[in-house]
């Protein structure tokens, strides 16, 4: 990952979040995909709510740090 990238996402707590839940999800998932992806099922795996998940993901795809494809996403 750019050290630019990690040095403007210090300055926004949102998109520090997003950063680590992507980290999270590559170190559980080896294919760094989560397969049969929902914003629920993220948002119950990772104990936040589905709007903020959904936040997250967005600013990820945003970012071009994750990629929707059908039912999966990868990261």
């Amino acid at each position: 990952m750019p050290i630019i990238l990690l040095t403007e996402a210090v300055k926004s707590r949102t998109v520090l979040r997003a950063l680590a839940l992507s980290f999270s999800i590559k170190s559980r998932y080896r294919s760094s995909q989560y397969h049969r992806f929902t914003y629920s099922r993220i948002a119950e795996e990772y104990h936040i709510g589905r709007d903020k998940a959904k936040a997250l993901i967005a600013i990820l795809v945003e970012m071009n740090l994750a990629t929707i494809q059908g039912g999966n996403i990868l990261f």
